[in-house]
Parts: C-alpha cells; structure tokens; sequence
C-alpha cells in the first residue's frame, strides 16, 4: 500500500485500476475500437449527494503522469454506464472477512453501452447507445483492494440495428469487466471499508526517513497531499482558535505549522467537519499518521455541495449566515474519566458566521469566524452535576484552512479543472 503507486485521472479524480472490459465478441470490440488494455477507468459523479449514482467503466489504452504526478488516460470511444449505482454501494457490498455477494439490476433503467464524443477541447459529452437488460455484479476485499466483477446482457432491440447498421449490432449480446481497486485507491477515494486494510497483512509502516510534514509542498502535485492512513481523512494546512480559549490544550503540536483535518458529510448529506491534528508523522508509504483532536468545528449550511455549484464558474464567494442550522464546535473538557467518556466533550451552536472561499495558487482558501451560542442547558448542567464543571463557554471563533490544488482533484471537485487559471 502506497500513495504514490494509485493513479488518478488529472482533471476529474477518476481512478485507473487494473481490470478488464469485455464486450460482445472480439469482432465486435474490433468494431468498437476497443484496444488490448489490462486498465480501466471508473467514471461516477463527483460528489455522493449531487445528481443521481452512475458508474461508468471505460477501457484504458495507455497512461502517463503529468508533472503534478497525476495521470493522463487514453480512453477508448466505448464504455458501460450502471444507473443507480455509485462505487461506494460496490464498497459496502461485502464488507471486508465475509464472503462475495452479489447484487442483480435489470429493466429500463439499468444502464446503457455509452459512447464519448468530443464536443471542444477537453470537454466531451456521453451518449446512450444500447440498453442494458440486466447484469450481477459481485464484490470482494482481497489482499490487492476490492475485486470487482460485472456481467450481463445488453437488451433485445430492432431499433438500434436501423440507425447504426449491422456490425454495431450489440442486440441481446453478453458483456463483462473485471478490476481490483487498490488500498491505496480506496483511501485516497474515501471508500467505508479502506481502514481494513490492516486484515488483510498490510501494517502501519515505518516513518519515513526522507519525508517531513515541515517540507514546503507543492499544492498541485499529487505526491504532496497528506492524508491519515487507517482514517482517510486529508490533513492541511489550517487551524482553529477560540476566544476565550479553553483550559484544556488544544493542540500539542511540535510542528511550526499548524494542521487540520477534513472531513465530508460524516453525519449529514452536505456537512463539512474540520478537526485540528497534531505531531504528523509521515510514513514510507507517503500516508501519515497523527495525534488525535481536541477541537471539531462544522459547517452545516454551506457544505460540499454548496461549494461545487458557487465555485464552478467563479473564483470567490462571501456569505453571512445566522441561524440554527449554520454550524457547531465540539471542544474537550479537560476531565475525562477515561476513553470514550460522553462528559470528555462538550458542543456549542455557531450562532453567526462570516465565511469566504477563495480560489488561488495554492487551492481553496476557507475562513470563517463568528459568534457561537452558549451552552445547551441540560447539557451543561449534567457535567456541573457528575464533574463539577467550571467550563464557560466560548464566545467567538476562527477557521482558517486550505485545500490544496491537489486535493481537490484526488477528491473528485467539479471545479479542480480550473487550476490551469491559476
């Protein structure tokens, strides 16, 4: 398992993993143009809660990395398209120890043979072809990644054959693919089940003698982005501060710079959930390990979502927010009885917040900084009856944080394109 072995698509995210697509016979791919290939790219909506799950899987002729360290892909015209499905439904198929299972989809809406016209530059456009009747997919975690297999038929039609002709007629024929994505991929992706890693022999690892948090990194290439390995959470450059501050520490960090962690839709479709972090260690596998939080701060209103439609067609947005809904900060009291306590955190609501995203040569600049509200009641009240609390609550708070070029395209952004304007 290593960061630098998984291979993303440069301006989309798309992950190229090793696999197979098979459709009709070999005439018939001949006539499709589908070239001897032993990679695929998975194709699917850039974000979980925007537009409805498709998977497309599309043959890989040939690969380069750019100078950024992500990857360029040859494409063949032909791919499959799986409606209704996301490739996180395929993750959670099997979860990691049991035994292969299999879903089976069919009828007017199962998916279709796709075709990929160019329509501009760089911009391309997918069109139906020839409907799906029904297919099984299975899914398995193995030692690799995720073994993945699909097969089916597509449907019995006469109309297709007039419009197309006979040597594109693909009417009631057979297709299948076969492709593994890696740990790494599944890390990198976010995938449930990516923190099993460890059943399947792969360790920690050793931190690495070459690589340090400290280092001026490059926010657009590929090798420079810090994510948490066993959590997959990415780790930038950012922090959060309260004033008052709490009593309790909230950041043992050894580092002259300062760090959070990112986290998308953990407990909603839209939120964003940021976390400060702490003595980073960089691990030969380019992952890092790092200490626990003391501090969570999220954005409820304006999250993933949000972010992709306002920044798609312009560099900046500023917007204040009141309201229950805006957001909350989680801090630690100080007085834990141990591990897992309920009473070793403490909640407060974002009452107001000034928040602004930028778009820049290092990425996505986010800051935010408003009034929060006091205490819940009852909350605070059971911890000055079991801990004899003598916590006041915070009155403001800061968010700075940037996510990197880079990270915005291995995370799949419908904006990380823009980065050639930068």
């Amino acid at each position: 398992m290593n960061l630098s072995d998984a291979q993303l698509e440069h301006t989309t995210g798309f992950p190229i993993i090793p696999g197979r697509l098979s459709i009709g016979s070999q005439a018939d791919e001949m006539n499709l143009g589908i070239a001897k290939h032993d990679r695929v790219l998975l194709s699917f909506p850039t974000w979980r809660g925007i537009g409805p799950p498709s998977t497309g899987v599309w043959p890989v002729t040939d690969v380069t990395r750019d100078e950024h360290g992500f990857c360029e892909a040859t494409l063949g015209d032909f791919g499959l398209a799986f409606s209704a499905l996301s490739p996180w439904d395929i993750g959670d198929l099997s979860p990691p120890g049991e035994v292969r299972r299999s879903l089976i989809r069919g009828g007017a809406h199962a998916g279709s043979l796709i075709k990929r016209e160019r329509i501009a530059d760089r911009i391309w456009i997918e069109k139906p072809f020839m409907p799906i009747h029904a297919y099984e997919l299975s899914a398995l975690y193995g030692s690799d990644g995720l073994h993945v297999a699909i097969s089916g038929r597509f449907a019995v039609t006469d109309d297709r054959i007039a419009k197309v002709g006979k040597e594109l007629d693909f009417s009631g024929k057979e297709f299948s693919a076969e492709a593994t994505i890696p740990w790494e991929t599944l890390s990198l992706k976010d995938f449930r089940f990516a923190v099993a890693y460890w059943k399947f022999g792969h360790g920690v690892g050793s931190p690495s003698k070459l690589d340090s948090v400290n280092r001026p990194r490059d926010p657009r290439k590929f090798q420079d982005l810090i994510i948490e390995q066993g959590g997959n959470s990415p780790i930038l450059k950012g922090h959060i501060s309260f004033t008052p501050e709490t009593v309790w520490p909230w950041s043992r960090a050894r580092s002259p710079l300062r760090f959070l962690k990112i986290q998308f839709g953990s407990s909603g479709p839209d939120a964003i959930h940021f976390s400060d972090t702490s003595d980073i260690v960089m691990l030969e596998s380019g992952f890092a390990m790092n200490h626990g939080s003391n501090r969570w701060l999220t954005l409820g209103i304006l999250g993933r979502s949000g972010l992709e439609k306002e920044l798609r067609d312009r560099d900046a947005l500023s917007m204040q927010l009141a309201g229950d809904a805006v957001g909350s900060v989680r801090y630690t009291t100080g007085y834990p009885d141990g591990p897992g306590d309920p009473l070793g955190w403490i909640g407060q609501k974002i009452r107001t917040m000034s928040l602004s995203a930028i778009l820049g040569n290092d990425g996505l600049q986010i800051s935010a900084e408003g009034e929060l509200e006091d205490f819940e009641q009852a909350e605070i009240a059971r911890h000055r009856e079991q801990r004899k609390s003598q916590l006041k609550p915070v009155r403001n708070y800061v968010l700075e944080a940037t996510l990197p070029w880079s990270l915005l395209a291995a995370r799949g952004f419908s904006f990380a394109y823009r980065v050639r304007q930068f």
